[in-house]
């Protein structure tokens, strides 16, 4: 119960005092390895789900869990090649978690194999088609193989899945400024966050090769921030030595 209602270091607690007793307890290990997870300690969580799989016995439901947790883990340590198998052998098991499919979609992107991706995203979002993380996953994914429109899209449908998902929101204004909408991915901004967004759109901008719009909207950032806002001003610092390399080879020798 602690787990399903997030509280993460309780259920780690509780979990290690049955394991205290029970060393061996799959169903303890494999808790133990998602509160891990949720903790941010993938080291332990990695140990722990390894093991949860080894001794599961003829319970694949347990070896399929433990299987995600540590394929998560992996992934979450930018091991992706090895989150991958742990991923895939998790699906095998059970095919019906939308998690691991959203997952091993993550893992598909990491390596740029945007086909693969699809089919596991696709996977996970036909098993929860009003999952706001299903959702936005699948957008970042379409966000990183090129499909602006597609991914702006996706991040909508998590928005109206899941209206305080802020990752989408986020990701929905870097997608309408990687298609040059900057006005749209400006939009009702609190003054608060302005600064943020100013430079998220002026970076989106650099990353198209757009540099004049990139300075204006880095300039925003600056005059927008109360304070020295050091990412708008490191960011510009970087434009400004992308713009001198561009210069030096357009003169030539």
């Amino acid at each position: 119960m602690a787990l399903e209602t997030g509280r993460a270091a309780q259920a780690k607690q509780l979990y290690e005092s049955i394991l205290a007793a029970a060393p061996d307890d799959p169903e303890a290990l494999t808790g133990l390895g998602e509160a891990e997870v949720l903790l941010r300690e993938y080291g332990p969580a990695l140990v722990h789900s390894r093991k949860a799989a080894e001794v599961s016995g003829e319970r694949p439901d347990l070896e399929a869990r433990a299987r995600h947790n540590a394929g998560v883990a992996l992934l979450l340590t930018a091991r992706s090649q090895e989150a991958k198998r742990e991923l895939e052998a998790a699906v095998a098991l059970d095919p019906a978690s939308w998690r691991t499919w959203s997952a091993l979609g993550r893992a598909h992107d990491a390596h740029g194999a945007w086909e693969e991706a699809r089919v596991a995203h696709e996977k996970a979002l036909a098993l929860a088609p009003h999952e706001g993380a299903v959702l936005n996953n699948f957008g970042m994914s379409r966000l990183s193989a090129g499909d602006q429109d597609e991914a702006a899209a996706l991040f909508v449908r998590a928005l109206e899945a899941s209206p305080d998902l802020a990752a989408a929101e986020t990701n929905l204004r870097l997608a309408l400024a990687l298609d040059g909408r900057y006005d749209e991915a400006l939009a009702g901004i609190d003054a608060a966050e302005m600064p943020d967004a100013l430079n998220n759109a002026g970076y989106a901008a650099l990353l198209r090769g757009d540099y004049a719009q990139a300075r204006s909207l880095f300039l925003r950032a600056i005059d927008a921030s109360p304070n020295f806002y050091e990412p708008a001003s490191s960011n510009l610092r970087f434009l400004s030595t992308l713009e001198q390399r561009q210069s030096a080879a357009q003169e030539g020798p």
